[in-house]
């Protein structure tokens, strides 16, 4: 059978379609001729509200028609009672005599009469029961029909009763369209009692009818869309705007169009600047990301890493330096060199540490040359201090260590430098004590690590005093009858007769008496013959003569300069004030490396003052000036030097013995 509403082919006879409900019994319905037609509408196969023919969506539950044609509205269908209506009426039973239906996969019984109907259909065949009520009621399931026996009545689901429904004139929505379900061309319909429709009416259906008429997923294969659902929308909105809002107000602030920014990025600069050791810098950063850096660093290399360390912040788009550049420690090496060659130590070399401090290394062949060389370095400007690590050439150290040996008294003593740090000591000492002074001597005098001391002891010979040798003939003089003559006696046990006699004879009988000292190894004479009356002697000569007669004698000693050390001799042989009356040398040997003659200006005991007068120079030498000289109560004697261009300032000291 065809149905005259959806043209749906529906099996056998049936009272109903089971596609759109509609009856198969009709009657003409007359319309009242003052009445005017309905506007065509149509009804949402899911919820059953009528909705205008026009419309999309509908209007109560959101159903998309997907551009159904809407329904004729020439002659009103009757629409089938509502589910819970039809359930509360008592279910007919099937005559026993009825044949058993068929059961078809997926088939769908009717909640109210129990009739099988098709998987895809919408409303009973028989009674024309919506079927979408089976999947939402819980209604008791069914027994199976078996040929052999008719099947039970099914016992009608258990439906709340549903109070009577309000109707609310509900204002449209004006983004909506009201529509309804795709129908068939209309035709007339069987007159029906008029029964109570839920979906002619404005207001919604209760709860659990619009639950019923819910079709189940599970049997059609269609998943309707849910409602929906505007809070959460707005909510999800809001929050978008709040999170979009904090977003742009941090990226201005970040690119410093809000707040201060350019502060916080010149402070961390400023840090991780004192982090790489920029102590004297300072950096700012202005509105349009501009830096500026100022202070003073230390060497071209240095301000390249502070520029580039401000550089990698992304933030800075541009660098103004006013920097200070103070030379480095590679600038102040280069100048150091080159004021030491320009100078002539080929053989000095320097080094500048990230301290600034310039320690100066190699060998010179006077000592007086690490002097200058000290000098020179200290007149670059930008170190901080300047070290010396300068030693003496092994030939200059092989030179002072043997005048050492003469000065110290170890005439027995040779000593030889191997090479920079070794030097082999051989000869004769007088005992364990001057072996240990002498192995001391060679080490501080050469600055070698190792001494090889070979020397052997011996027993110490009779020592002779000269000083003791000069008095004794002094006195065998006096004796003689000699007053005006005196006597000098060198280290050497040389005795020199000074005076003035009236005689020849005199002199040769002065010269006579003087031998008699058998000490003596050797005498000349210098002394003057005046005539027959002679005058005598001018007193103040002679009290400075017995003045000068407490430090007569040889004095050996050793000079301290403050940067380095040697041994000096002294051999006061007498005179009087103004007259040389003895001489000087500086360095081992006889004569010494330099040396000269000593000039009394003061004689007062035990105070002496002398002017060196060199005629043999070298650097080591004091340069000449004043000596003064005091005798201390060990016998000793402090001795203090003072150069003619700085007569106020001690240039060195020293300590002497007389030998």
């Amino acid at each position: 059978m065809i149905c005259p509403s959806c043209r749906a082919e529906v099996p056998g006879t049936p009272k109903f379609c089971n596609k759109c409900g509609t009856p198969f019994t009709t009657v003409t319905a007359a319309a009242a001729p003052s009445a005017p037609a309905p506007a065509p509408t149509k009804v949402c196969p899911q919820c059953g509200a009528l909705n205008a023919a026009t419309a999309k969506f509908c209007k109560l539950d959101g159903y998309k028609f997907d551009g159904a044609p809407a329904a004729s509205t020439s002659v009103k269908p009757q629409m089938p009672p509502p589910a819970a209506q039809v359930a509360s009426r008592p279910l007919p039973s099937p005559p026993p005599t009825a044949p058993v239906q068929a059961t078809i996969p997926g088939s769908v019984p009717c909640p109210t009469c129990g009739t099988l109907n098709p998987p895809n259909a919408k409303f009973c065949k028989k009674d024309g029961t919506a079927l979408g009520a089976v999947a939402a009621a819980p209604a008791a399931p069914r027994p199976p029909s078996f040929p052999s026996a008719p099947a039970a009545p099914v016992p009608p689901p258990a439906v709340a009763k549903v109070p009577k429904p309000i109707e609310l004139a509900l204002a449209p929505d004006p983004t909506e369209e009201p529509s309804l379900p795709e129908r068939g061309p209309s035709q007339p319909i069987a007159a029906k009692p008029v029964v109570e429709d839920r979906r002619l009416q404005k207001a919604p259906p209760p709860q659990d009818e619009r639950r019923a008429r819910q079709p189940d997923p599970a049997q059609t294969g269609v998943v309707e869309p849910r409602a929906k659902r505007r809070p959460f929308v707005l909510v999800a909105v809001v929050l978008g705007l709040l999170l979009a809002a904090g977003a742009t107000g941090a990226f201005l602030y970040w690119k410093g169009f809000l707040g201060n920014r350019q502060e916080s990025v010149a402070e961390s600069l400023g840090l991780a600047a004192h982090d790489q050791g920029f102590d004297a810098v300072t950096i700012a950063v202005s509105k349009d990301w501009i830096a500026t850096v100022g202070g003073s660093v230390t060497g071209g290399v240095k301000k390249d890493e502070l520029l580039a360390l401000i550089r990698q912040n992304t933030n800075i788009k541009g660098v103004i330096e006013t920097l200070v550049v103070h030379p480095g420690a590679d600038e102040l090496g280069q100048q150091l060199s080159d004021a030491l060659a320009a100078r002539g130590f080929a053989t000095v070399t320097a080094t500048v540490g990230p301290d600034l401090i310039a320690t100066l290394s190699g060998t010179v062949d006077d000592p007086s040359q690490a002097t200058v060389a000290l000098d020179t370095a200290r007149g670059v400007a930008g170190l901080k201090d300047v070290q010396s690590a300068i030693k003496l050439s092994v030939n200059a150290r092989q030179t002072a260590l043997t005048q050492a040996l003469a000065q110290g008294g170890f005439d027995q003593v040779t000593a030889q430098m191997v090479d920079d740090n070794t030097v082999n000591v051989a000869g004769n000492v007088y005992s364990q004590e001057d072996k240990q002074k002498l192995t001391q001597l060679v080490a501080n005098t050469t600055g070698a690590a190792t001494v090889n001391d070979t020397t052997q002891i011996i027993e110490r010979p009779p020592v002779i005093d000269a000083a003791k040798v000069e008095a004794e003939i002094n006195k065998v003089l006096q004796k003689a009858g000699f007053s005006a003559i005196a006597a000098v006696v060198d280290e050497n046990l040389n005795a020199t007769l000074v005076g003035t006699v009236a005689r020849a004879s005199d002199r040769d009988r002065a010269m006579k008496a003087a031998r008699k000292v058998t000490s003596i190894k050797g005498l000349k004479s210098e002394i003057e013959v005046a005539g027959a009356a002679p005058p005598p002697p001018p007193a103040p000569a002679v009290q400075e003569s017995m003045a000068l007669n407490a430090i007569k004698g040889q004095w050996v000693g050793r000079i301290d300069t403050g940067l380095f050390g040697y041994v000096f001799t002294l051999n006061i042989t007498g005179g009087s004030v103004g007259q040389d009356v003895g001489s000087s040398a500086y360095g081992a040997g006889a004569k010494g490396m330099c040396g000269g003659t000593l000039t009394l200006n003061t004689a007062s005991s035990p105070d002496f003052t002398f002017t060196d007068n060199l005629d043999r120079n070298s650097m080591m030498c004091p340069g000449g000036g004043v000596l003064k000289m005091k005798l201390s109560g060990d016998g000793k004697a402090l001795l203090e030097w003072y150069r003619p261009r700085n007569p106020t300032r001690r240039y060195a000291k020293g300590v002497a013995e007389r030998r």
